[in-house]
């Protein structure tokens, strides 16, 4: 195993450094916090903006999908990007800027009267583009910024902020919504205020601190081939099955919002309502999906939250009864959160740090490739539906994408080890992996959070304040 402590930055006193390390921690914080706000009142609302600007059920999908698939071109040169620039920091801040300059391009669009499908997909294209290439460079640069004694209880503290900030920008842009008379003069104004909230995320990113040894290290470790077994091993043993899930998921998730709004006709506070309880359910599950893993290991807890997953789409059958839908919600959100874990612990485990940002980058292609061919089969059941019956074409490919999830199990990683704690146990993460919510959203893409096993620590909470202040 390879463990990185967290190295000195050249030219500066120990009190400067602390001082320097303090200031990055707050500065990171208010980071994620900028973040996950503007993915809240954006991002999380993007298949109901494509309704509202009149874009077709088959078009939101490829919305949905292809500029994912697209933007993991971008993520894919990431390794390039980072000796390029010959900095983590730099990468981060430059594909950074690039997604709040698409959602400024969005407000325009949406102002203009302009937001059409073809005018949508470059756009998206940036965003996606943007966030996925930001994520392998963040997660290998805060690796030698956090230090390992207060890993966990920062991360975890940060990790909570950035999620309330999610749920309260949720909870304003679903009420503006349903008061709303204009909804595309509306996103243009939420699309705006993300602009200019990641505008600022991205100038805290570039203030913080990067020494260019770090970089250095990491590429030596790389040159000496350390950890390729053990990423061969990863693909043989898992990425079919996780690829599978995605193209199965893929095959329903863009779709969910076209249902709840045009099909059934659904208000934006109860869709509101759903999508945070999708959240809630995966937030209230991570302590609980920790210990999971700690106690009974990675497999049983890839098993759990993939089971968890079958019965998600099918079960809008049901969508008569909104306290069904409430508990399918929940339990959808709960299911994400294991499954979400567990397969960041098997990257996590099986992948060194000096070689994350060049293995996620290629997952990511592999990823969006399987993102977009599902949702083209989804796309073409709901076209070649006989037009009159469009509600039954919805629940159709809500079945038939539960059966392929189910299918997919016969790719369940077998072989992967059972053992509760990862050889990377004290590393920071952001997979960067997709794991949508039943309104099409992945989740995974950077909240500026990291995911680790929970420990026991002998840390105190006044270790962490004191750091902070």
């Amino acid at each position: 195993m390879i463990r990185l402590s967290t190295p000195p930055v050249e030219g500066l006193s120990l009190l400067q450094q602390s001082k320097t390390r303090r200031r990055d921690l707050r500065i990171s914080v208010w980071d994620g916090s900028c973040y996950s706000l503007m993915v809240g009142c954006c991002e999380t609302f993007f298949g109901a903006f494509f309704i509202a600007a009149g874009i077709a059920n088959i078009s939101i999908g490829l919305l949905s999908t292809l500029p994912i698939l697209l933007g993991s071109l971008l993520q894919a040169i990431t390794p390039w990007g980072i000796n390029w620039t010959g900095s983590y920091r730099s990468w981060a801040v430059f594909t950074a800027g690039l997604q709040a300059a698409s959602l400024l391009s969005m407000a325009i669009l949406c102002w203009a009267n302009l937001a059409t499908f073809w005018t949508l997909l470059p756009v998206t294209i940036l965003y996606w583009g943007g966030g996925m290439a930001s994520g392998p460079a963040w997660n290998s640069w805060m690796e030698f910024l956090i230090p390992p004694r207060i890993r966990t209880k920062y991360l975890s503290t940060r990790m909570r902020i950035c999620q309330i900030c999610l749920l309260i920008a949720i909870c304003a842009t679903g009420l503006l919504l349903r008061q709303s008379v204009n909804h595309l003069l509306l996103f243009a104004g939420l699309f705006g205020v993300g602009g200019i909230l990641r505008s600022f995320s991205t100038a805290m990113l570039g203030s913080q601190t990067e020494s260019p040894a770090w970089l250095a290290e990491h590429q030596a470790l790389e040159k000496a081939g350390k950890g390729i077994d053990n990423i061969r091993k990863t693909a043989w043993e898992t990425l079919p099955f996780f690829i599978a899930i995605q193209f199965a998921v893929y095959v329903s998730a863009p779709y969910f919002t076209p249902f709840m709004l045009r099909a059934m006709g659904m208000d934006y506070g109860i869709f509101m309502f759903l999508i945070v309880l999708g959240y809630l359910g995966r937030v209230l599950t991570l302590n609980y999906a920790g210990e999971i893993a700690k106690r009974w290991g990675i497999r049983r807890l890839l098993w759990l939250g993939g089971a968890g997953l079958i019965p998600l789409a099918v079960g809008w059958w049901f969508h008569q009864s909104l306290w069904f839908l409430i508990v399918l919600q929940l339990v959808g959100g709960v299911a994400w959160g294991f499954y979400e874990l567990a397969m960041s612990l098997v990257f996590l485990e099986m992948i060194p740090g000096h070689l994350r940002s060049k293995v996620l980058s290629i997952y990511g292609v592999l990823n969006g490739v399987a993102m977009v061919s599902g949702s083209m089969l989804g796309g073409c059941i709901i076209y070649f539906w006989p037009k009159e019956d469009p509600f039954t074409a919805f629940l159709i490919v809500f079945t038939f994408s539960s059966i392929l999830r189910l299918t997919a199990f016969a790719w369940f990683p077998k072989q992967l080890s059972s053992n509760a704690t990862p050889f990377c146990e004290a590393m920071p993460e952001n997979l960067n992996v997709s794991a949508p919510m039943p309104n099409g959203r992945p989740l995974g893409q950077p909240f500026a959070e990291l995911t680790e096993i929970p420990e026991l620590e002998s840390q105190t909470g006044e270790d962490l304040q004191a750091t902070l202040r």
